[in-house]
């Protein structure tokens, strides 16, 4: 019988997966381009990911972050980058992204299955861990979809030949 919890660390990796494969040999000027149609950055983009998995469900689950950040990390979800400001080179961002989906998951294999429907340590107002999950996983889903049609906008990807750019 699949659990809830079986059921979250299937969706988390295959988020960790489909980012990987999403950004897989972009080069940092793509990562960074706001054209075409004003979209964000896939660099912003995957940032923005990061700090959630990080906040939501890690933190949720552990009490602490599972990466290391800078007081620009702590911004991504809050405030848009400008034309012209510099994301960590692609190299990092994939190496980011495995490193914290990994110990993710290894949080959430380490629970019990009824502590998904506590509350996690880090939300605010408090939410059952499972909500927390689900809705980062959700999220994680909308802005892949946002990429893969950035790339399919910018034909930089002949995976997504008819994708034009999607504002979420």
């Amino acid at each position: 019988m699949t659990t809830l919890k079986d059921y979250i660390l299937h969706q988390l990796r295959e988020a960790r997966r489909e980012m990987l494969k999403a950004i897989d040999g972009l080069s940092p000027e793509v990562m960074a381009s706001h054209a075409p149609g004003g979209h964000s950055p896939i660099a912003w983009i995957v940032c923005h990911c990061l700090v959630n998995v990080d906040f939501f469900i890690h933190s949720g689950i552990t009490g602490e972050f599972g990466l290391e950040h800078d007081d620009r990390f702590r911004r991504w979800p809050l405030i848009e980058p400008a034309p012209g400001d510099a994301f960590p080179p692609p190299a990092e961002l994939t190496d980011r992204w495995s490193r914290l989906l990994d110990a993710s998951c290894a949080a959430v294999e380490s629970l019990p299955d009824d502590a998904l429907q506590q509350p996690g340590k880090s939300a605010n107002p408090p939410e059952p861990l499972v909500e927390s999950c689900l809705r980062v996983i959700n999220h994680t889903n909308a802005h892949l979809r946002q990429i893969w049609c950035i790339l399919g906008r910018q034909r930089v990807d002949d995976r997504y030949p008819t994708q034009e750019t999607w504002l979420a």
